[in-house]
């Protein structure tokens, strides 16, 4: 956990840094880097993709309370050299025989009852949904806390070089009076 908001404190400082001077003639403001950043997250845009996941999965169907339709299908193909003696005396003899064979089936499952299962199955089901959204909104509300705190120490740092180059010009403007 702590390797993972490491790594994303150095991409923020990182991202920001760069981006705080002039881009085209405008400065880096505060909605930018959050969008900025929002956009291109990668914790952010895993924990969508899971929270996806997690809302298709939260269905009737996975917690196994529909019907279940399995198809089936198969072909075989074969050639085979044959000799048949028949007790009459005729004898068949066949190079390269084909034969084939098609079969296909559908079969329809449906589980009435099952003791309560799919019931908890579904209910486990919308908790993971319900989690994934909490996790995303998490990383979320994380990121741009990150994000935020860096772009004000980037601004109060800003400022602070600014007062220093001020004091500078007034200590070298004292020393040229005195």
């Amino acid at each position: 956990m702590v390797r993972i908001l490491f790594k994303n404190c150095l991409f923020i400082l990182i991202f920001c840094s760069t981006l705080f001077g002039e881009q085209n003639g405008t400065q880096l403001t505060l909605n930018k880097a959050i969008a900025v950043c929002l956009e291109n997250n990668y914790d952010i845009q895993m924990a969508q993709i899971d929270a996806e996941i997690a809302e298709n999965d939260a269905s009737l169907g996975n917690a196994g309370m529909l019907p279940r339709i399995v198809l089936s299908g198969s072909k075989s193909e074969s050639k085979v050299d044959s000799k048949q003696s028949f007790l009459s005396g005729n004898v068949i003899d066949r190079k390269n025989a084909e034969s084939s064979a098609t079969a296909g089936s559908v079969a329809l499952n449906w589980t009435i009852f099952d003791g309560f299962k799919m019931f908890v199955s579904f209910v486990r089901l919308q908790e993971i949904k319900r989690a994934g959204e909490l996790e995303l909104k998490s990383t979320i509300e994380a990121t741009l806390d990150e994000v935020i705190k860096l772009y004000f120490d980037i601004v109060q740092q800003k400022e602070r070089l600014t007062s220093l180059k001020d004091a500078l010009a007034l200590s070298e403007e004292r020393a040229k009076i005195v």
